[in-house]
């Protein structure tokens, strides 16, 4: 993260079926020393900046401003173990069933 970044955290389907209650974000401190900003982010507040939204990302993903993590599972057989996976957590970006 670049000094006085910003952390967008938006859903969090990997605690749908937690049963341990969670304790909160962990304070890093590099979040302190970069003097980073975390800020929740609900769709419904911004949905009338979609269109302008979409273009501006796909522009910075054009330039190389933008990455995108994808975690890949591979085989219509595995949808299942990959669904699975993603709503316990263990997929960073998006999760994607190559078939």
């Amino acid at each position: 993260m670049k000094q006085f970044g910003r952390i967008a955290v938006s859903g969090s389907i990997s605690l749908y079926n937690d049963t341990t209650p969670q304790s909160g974000p962990y304070v890093h401190v590099n979040m302190v020393l970069k003097q980073l900003k975390m800020e929740g982010f609900v769709y419904g507040r911004w949905k009338h900046k979609n269109e302008e939204s979409l273009l501006r990302l796909m522009a910075w993903m054009k330039e190389g401003k933008l990455k995108c993590s994808e975690h890949i599972t591979t085989g219509f057989e595995n949808m299942s173990a990959a669904f699975i996976g993603m709503l316990k957590g263990d997929n960073i970006g998006k999760a994607i069933v190559k078939v």
